[in-house]
């Protein structure tokens, strides 16, 4: 806003002034007090509404209060009956007769009469001097409350706060002053800093509201001015325009807006309406007499006051504007803008008036100025996806918006400066005479330089986040910032503007520019009689694929020798670099052969020069080549080798390494240096520096282009692949391409040296059990020596165990290893080993599974043990290095297999009862009483091989222990007989007995089983015991047990009825063969040895008795080769309680089903 007064244009603040006089105390307040100084005059965020920011003034510091109080009465002390030096009413008014407001109305109110004002006044240790004090202080508030100013004293003392407490009372009590709103005290001590702090703060505060009283008191009064009449004196200026209504309109509606802005600075939207009024009012005065303003004979000042209307009416149009943007309305304020635009140019364009392109640009101009003091946050707004400013009728683009309306708005402040810039093109004398701005664009020339700083600040307002589309902005906006030098004959900086912008243009997809820009550099060069540039800039097209050189000057005479020093940076020769092992392993180690190639192609053409410059001969030639490595260690490449061939390989002697360049040409070279690794690291290229000259030979005369190309490596950029020089068999140079393992071509890692081992495990379990303790054989095979000539200080073995369920790794399982008879992952050292070369060592591999009591294994975990073999090593430097040698994987097995325990009821013998009958006493019984009673169990544990392991042959059973005990105090357990085994059923009978008498009514049984095995070949016993199993039986519920003798077809059914309660039951029995019939079995009964008929009405069973009953039959099946049949059922039925006895088998081959009693045969 340069063509503007800043009093015009400046965002408005209650003003204040303060005479703080000299010192540290003045320094202190000054420094506090301008935290609430507006910080950039055109925008402050305190502006923004709704926003939660500190109240700023706008703060100007006085020498003395006598020059405040100048300045406020040369606004203030006037006649009753005169008009104000800046009333149109005035004739020694510069806005006499007809003019509307002028700068010094704003500038009263930004720069000289305040609202308040604030002086510093020293309480000295004198009380005598109080009055004196007392009496100035009260002259000087009545003098400013005679123009409505509040004042406020600020006392400085150096004694304490006790000592002054009674004379600041009686200065209040003097003053008038019930309060301490116009008295301020400060202490000047240590603290100051602090004290200056708090007194700002609360100054402040308490001058908001004298600062709403103030701007409000002052617009009453302006409104009040409407209803006044007024004379206006004789006028001795010639002028066609009359003082009108509207004009005072005008002015008042103006003032209201400004005033109100003044009264709610965070606020300022109820002034934008009365700005529109005035704004509006103010353009149909220019349009109404613009056949005064445009006439031939019009007067100056008319010409005057066609100025100031027209400088007032963008000043509104500013104001507007950045009150849209205060109320976060940004696309409302870029159209109000764009509206003023469009108005104002309509109306000159009509009336033929020149000068538009200026002040267009000028009106853009400062539309950007504005913009990139915003807020990020408000900026955000300008986007139509915004939540809060979404706009159905646009569409978003890069920068801006379309509307549906065709109109665009543009959101980022350099395409704002860029659209002012592109309003000065194509400019002639005409755009000069622009009659609100003709002072500052005298000539042609003061436009374009006006463009060039457009363009520059077009650069600067550039988003900071790189991205290709500013990227290319920026380039096109430095080339029309030179060709407008150009057009200033400002030549040196073109060309430097143009080199600026060529060195951003080196990518081959900006190839076609960069030509284009070297030619205007070439041009550029030649007006300003600078042979060097233009020479250099002719070498650089030379590496253009197709130079178009028929608009430059083939007239290059060269008289002298010359020695040019190129600083361009284009490439005369690519440069490729890329490092990797000599035996392409992607592994580079200590010892090994580290290979760094070189790729060279020519990139500058010297035919091209050679057409620009008829007549001469034109060589590239390289001088040496620079290798720069990591610690800044260089290796130069020259050219004093005796190499043919494009690929040659060289070794450093020192810091030189000889090749011959003198095969460099179309087919370029390729150099490699061949260095032994020696120490572990990242081993790297850096730069690469080739030194060239471009030799030209015309007319007898040589001048040389010499040039130094410093490729530098980034080693942040990574490909995937890259690509490796080969000679193969045949001398034949063939490429060969490369996996980069996620690094730089130029960057590899040397790892330390590594012994070579070999691990072999004698026996490789499929599966660990846990609990087991595993034990095999191992070798260590060291196929050679190394560790003592390499430096190695330590050459380790260990086994790092890890256990995994699912793949996860998990914790609830803890593997103990270790060798022979070490600790527990302890390592084994091996550097004596290596060092006496020894080839083979054997070891014991120990391995152990183990949970803790709380662990939980289901029995579907899919859990497996896998043991990492490792190698570590320690070099000289005592990195120590981690090699993975081999691994054994197991599977982890909760138990070798899988076992089921169960309890059936057995007889006694085959003979004899489990009850003995009460009423028949034995003569050998000690205690003639009701007989206790016991039955015969029989324990069972079914083994299943579910892991096959007992099939294979992995492990086998060396004992197991059956356990059986009551969890009942009133029953005993007594084994019979000693434990069978048949098919890995392991079963143990047992008795049960009541220890004191028959009334017990069920035992609770607890079971186990615990099993011992080993590994076939191992020594080493494991077990592992089953939980517990608890069975509940019941004692004193009736039943029928069966027990079954079969030889081939015939049968022996025994069916014995127990009673084991006190009482007499009577029961009815029916033995049943339907459900057998229905299977194709069919029974025959027909033996004379059956005693019971199969059908009985009454079965009498005594208390604690069994009664059995017995039958013979015979079956036959239609299915022969079935493997089972369908017993016969008997229903015994209790005639008391109407329910049927359930029936036990005694016998494994006989289960019971839902269907019936099966035997299997």
């Amino acid at each position: 806003m340069e063509f503007y007064d800043p009093v015009f244009t400046r965002q408005l603040a209650p003003l204040v002034k303060f005479a703080l006089g000299t010192g540290p105390v003045a320094e202190v307040l000054q420094k506090y007090l301008d935290r609430a100084q507006l910080v950039n005059p055109i925008w402050d965020n305190v502006i923004l509404k709704n926003r939660l920011l500190a109240t700023k003034f706008c703060i100007r510091y006085a020498e003395s209060e006598q020059s405040i109080e100048s300045k406020v009465a040369a606004h203030k002390s006037r006649a009753a009956d005169t008009h104000s030096p800046i009333s149109p009413f005035n004739s020694e008014s510069d806005l006499f007769p007809s003019g509307v407001i002028s700068k010094e109305w704003f500038g009263k109110y930004a720069d000289d009469v305040p609202f308040a004002v604030v002086c510093t006044y020293a309480l000295g240790t004198d009380q005598g001097s109080d009055n004196e004090l007392a009496e100035a202080l009260a002259n000087n508030r009545r003098k400013y409350l005679a123009y409505n100013i509040r004042f406020v004293a600020i006392l400085v003392s150096h004694g304490t706060e006790d000592d002054v407490l009674d004379r600041l009372s009686h200065l209040r009590h003097v003053l008038g002053l019930a309060n301490l709103s116009n008295l301020f005290f400060l202490l000047e001590a240590e603290d100051l800093e602090s004290h200056c702090e708090l007194l700002v703060s609360s100054l402040l505060t308490s001058l908001k509201s004298s600062a709403t009283d103030f701007y409000s008191d002052t617009a009453h009064r302006v409104k009040q001015r409407n209803n006044k009449y007024y004379t206006m004196p004789r006028s001795h200026v010639r002028t066609s325009i009359e003082l009108s209504p509207k004009i005072l309109e005008t002015r008042n509606t103006i003032k209201q807006g400004i005033l109100l802005q003044l009264m709610h600075p965070h606020n300022i939207e109820a002034s934008l309406p009365l700005l529109e009024q005035a704004y509006t009012n103010l353009f149909e005065l220019i349009v109404s007499n613009s056949t005064h303003f445009f006439s031939k004979s019009r007067t100056p000042h008319d010409q005057k006051v066609y100025v100031q209307w027209r400088t007032l009416l963008d000043v509104i149009a500013i104001h507007i504007v950045r009150g849209k943007f205060s109320i976060e309305e940004p696309v409302t304020a870029m159209k109000r803008q764009r509206k003023h635009v469009e108005t104002v140019e309509a109306f000159l364009t009509e009336n033929t008036q020149p000068g538009i392109k200026v002040w267009k640009a000028i009106q853009d101009h400062w539309l950007a100025e504005l913009m990139s003091l915003l807020p990020d946050s408000l900026v955000q707004e300008f986007r139509s996806g915004s939540p809060k400013n979404r706009n159905k009728d646009s569409i978003e683009y890069s920068g801006g918006l379309l509307f549906s309306d065709g109109s665009v708005v543009a959101t980022s402040p350099h395409l704002v400066y860029k659209r002012a810039a592109s309003w000065l093109h194509a400019i002639n004398l005409r755009d000069t005479l622009c009659e609100v701005f003709g002072h500052s664009f005298t000539d042609v020339a003061s436009i374009l330089s006006y463009k060039v700083r457009l363009l520059e600040h077009t650069i600067k307002a550039l988003p900071i986040a790189d991205s290709i589309p500013n990227a290319s902005f920026e380039i096109f906006m430095l080339i029309e910032i030179a060709d407008s030098c150009v057009g200033l004959k400002a030549y040196r900086k073109a060309i430097d503007t143009y080199k600026v912008a060529q060195s951003k243009l080196l990518t081959q997809d900006w190839a076609s520019i960069h030509q284009m820009v070297s030619k205007k550099i070439i041009v550029a060069a030649n007006l300003l009689d600078d042979s060097h540039t233009a020479l250099a800039q002719l070498a650089c097209l030379s590496v253009s694929r197709d130079p178009v050189l028929d608009s430059l000057s083939n007239d290059w005479r060269i008289n002298e020798d010359l020695t040019i020093n190129l600083e361009s940076e284009v490439s005369f020769v690519n440069v490729d670099c890329c490092l990797f092992n000599q035996t392409f392993d992607h592994e580079i180690r200590v010892s090994d052969t580290v290979i760094t190639q070189v790729r060279l192609n020519r990139l500058f053409d010297p035919t091209v020069l050679g057409r620009a410059i008829p007549g001469s001969k034109v060589t590239l030639t390289i001088n040496h080549i620079d290798i720069r490595y990591e610690s800044d260690r260089l290796v130069r490449c020259k050219g004093s080798g005796d190499q043919a061939g494009m690929l040659q390989n060289a070794a450093p002697d020192g810091d030189e390494a000889h090749f011959n360049f003198a095969s460099f040409g179309e087919l370029g070279l390729i150099l490699q240096l061949r260095q032994t690794a020696s120490t572990s690291g990242w081993y790297l290229v850096n730069e690469i520096v080739a030194s060239l000259t471009v030799n030209v030979e015309v007319d007898g005369n040589n001048f040389q282009l010499k040039k130094e190309e410093r490729t530098a490596v980034d080693h942040h950029r990574i490909k995937q692949t890259f690509d490796v020089a080969v000679r193969e068999k045949n001398g034949e140079v063939k490429t060969k391409r490369k996996d980069s393992q996620g690094r730089n071509s130029c960057k590899v890692f040397v790892k330390p040296y590594r012994p070579h081992l070999g691990i072999e495990i004698d026996s490789k379990p499929q599966s660990i059990i846990i609990g087991e303790k595993f034990e095999t054989s191992i070798v260590l095979s060291i196929p050679e020596t190394g560790g003592k000539e390499l430096g190695c200080k330590s050459v380790r073995v260990l086994m790092e165990p890890i256990i995994y369920d699912d793949m996860i790794e998990t914790k609830d399982l803890h593997a103990q290893v270790n060798f022979d008879t070490f600790k527990d992952d302890e390592p084994m050292e091996l550097l004596d080993a290596y060092h006496m070369e020894q080839t083979e060592r054997k070891h014991k591999l120990n391995v152990r599974l183990t949970k803790s009591p709380s662990s939980q294994i289901p029995e579907d975990a899919n859990l497996k043990l896998v043991l990492y073999f490792k190698l570590t090593s320690v070099d000289v430097n005592g990195e120590v290095s981690e090699f993975d040698i081999t691994q054994l994987t197991m599977r982890v097995l909760e138990r070798p297999f899988s076992q089921i325990l169960s309890i059936s009821p057995r007889l006694h013998t085959e003979n004899t009862s489990s009850i003995p009958n009460p009423f028949v006493l034995d003569s050998s019984t000690e205690r003639h009483s009701m007989p206790l009673i016991s039955r015969s169990w029989l324990l069972q544990s079914q083994v299943q091989d579910k892991y096959e392991l007992l099939q294979q042959g992995t492990i086998f059973i060396s004992s197991v222990e059956l356990q059986i005990r009551s969890a009942t105090p009133e029953i005993s357990v007594t084994w019979v007989n000693d434990m069978t085994v048949n098919d890995q059923n392991y079963a143990r009978k047992f008795v049960t007995a009541a220890k004191h008498r028959p009334t017990t009514t069920k035992v609770n049984l607890i079971a186990t089983a615990k099993y011992t095995y080993k590994r076939v070949g191992l020594s080493t016993e494991s077990s592992f015991e089953t939980d517990e199993k608890e069975f509940i039986f019941q004692l004193q519920d009736p039943r029928v047990l069966l027990y079954v003798e079969r030889q081939d077809e015939n049968v022996h059914l025994s069916y014995i009825i127990e009673n084991p309660t006190s009482r007499i039951f009577t029961y009815a029995s029916t033995l049943t063969t339907d459900k057998a019939m229905s299977r194709g079995i069919l029974w025959d009964f027909e033996d004379v040895r059956n005693e019971s008929p199969l059908k009985q009405a009454i079965i009498p069973v005594l208390p604690f008795s069994q009664h059995k009953l017995e039958y013979y039959a015979r079956y036959s099946a239609e299915e022969q080769d079935s493997d089972s049949i369908e017993l016969p059922h008997l229903q015994v039925q209790d005639m008391q309680f109407k329910v049927n006895l359930p029936t036990v088998t005694l016998q494994r081959q006989i289960k019971v089903t839902e269907s019936g009693l099966v035997m299997n045969v």
